[in-house]
């Protein structure tokens, strides 16, 4: 069904059967939020990972071309699973580099004219390169193991060939192992026809678009989606109600622009440098006095004296601490001390 795209036909037609009884239609207000789907194996371990990828690679290749050596099949018969790897530290670091010379030479000899493409092409020998660049640094010819696997965060690290695509993901303190999955459902409260009578009731709720992702893809990567996929079965909501990892600015100004509907979620606290740079408008109650012509911006460079109105060390702001924002210079805000009252705050308030 995923090889044909066919995933989403139940719910699809689950969907144009709602919307033909009057149950489903545009506008209202819909939720999207995210949830974590279980890989069907386990987590391993480094050394566990790097080599099942190789057996899985010299299982394909031993069925494919029946080529592989006698002392490679003895090597590597048994399953690698930690019970079955030494303990010492110096003797586990010396299985990973003959782990990895193995993988590398196998990888060599791929690679090499007259290798028939369907060896080439194995989705197995892939990972098999995909686990190398991640888990080895290939120096002098020869592979390195890493302290740690690498890879791109978006990528994510490759935890068992069975099912490469599975990534760690995490969300607050749940940690898992597999896939990420974001649902979108109506939460509207518009009434329907019964189909007995005249007397109205309310309208079930629905899960509406479904997008499965690696685990981890932030939420604001798929925002956008999600959207156009809604504006495509034309069942956009006229709010979208979402949680802080779905909301960034550009999504807030597009979804209304775009797409006509309000993007409803807490954005994200600006944690970036006034209180450490001592520059811009910190929290906290204030009150102004232009100075100059009141009132009047128009004759030239204007001053607006922003007093901290209260004495609160949530704020970091003290009675008769002053801001002095220069209207010219692009509301841009520094420190001065008001005439008679205390100095500015210092860098620790």
């Amino acid at each position: 069904m995923v090889a044909g795209g066919a995933e989403a036909l139940l719910l699809d037609a689950l969907l144009e059967l709602c919307k033909q009884r009057g149950w489903l239609k545009a506008g209202g207000q819909q939720r999207t939020d995210s949830t974590q789907v279980l890989a069907r194996v386990r987590s391993l371990s480094n050394l566990e990972c790097v080599g099942e990828t190789l057996r899985a690679v010299l299982a394909d290749l031993a069925r494919l071309a029946r080529q592989i050596s006698a002392e490679w099949l003895a090597r590597y018969v048994h399953r690698v699973e930690n019970y079955r790897l030494p303990k010492a530290e110096s003797q586990r670091r010396a299985l990973a580099e003959q782990l990895g010379a193995d993988g590398l030479h196998l990888l060599r000899a791929l690679e090499q004219a007259g290798t028939p493409a369907e060896l080439q092409q194995l989705q197995s020998v892939q990972w098999l390169r995909q686990v190398w660049q991640q888990y080895y640094e290939v120096r002098e010819g020869q592979a390195r193991w890493r302290a740690g696997p690498q890879a791109v965060a978006a990528e994510g690290v490759i935890r068992s060939p069975y099912d490469p695509e599975a990534r760690t993901g995490k969300k607050r303190e749940i940690v898992w192992l597999g896939y990420k999955v974001h649902l979108t459902e109506t939460c509207q409260t518009q009434q329907t026809e019964a189909a007995e009578g005249p007397e109205g009731r309310a309208a079930p709720q629905l899960i509406v678009q479904v997008q499965p992702t690696l685990a981890p893809v932030q939420d604001v990567e798929v925002t956008a989606t999600i959207q156009h996929e809604l504006a495509q079965a034309d069942l956009l909501p006229d709010e979208q109600v979402v949680d802080t990892g779905y909301v960034d600015a550009d999504l807030l100004v597009s979804s209304q622009r775009d797409y006509g509907m309000r993007l409803l979620g807490p954005v994200l606290a600006d944690t970036r440098g006034p209180r450490q740079s001592r520059q811009g408008l910190r929290p906290g109650p204030f009150s102004g006095r232009l100075a100059g012509a009141a009132g009047d911006l128009s004759a030239g460079p204007a001053e607006f004296h922003l007093v901290g109105a209260a004495s609160t060390p949530r704020s970091g702001v003290r009675t008769q601490d002053l801001c002095c924002l220069s209207v010219a210079d692009g509301l841009h805000a520094r420190h001065q001390r008001w005439p008679g009252g205390p100095s500015p705050p210092t860098s620790s308030a």
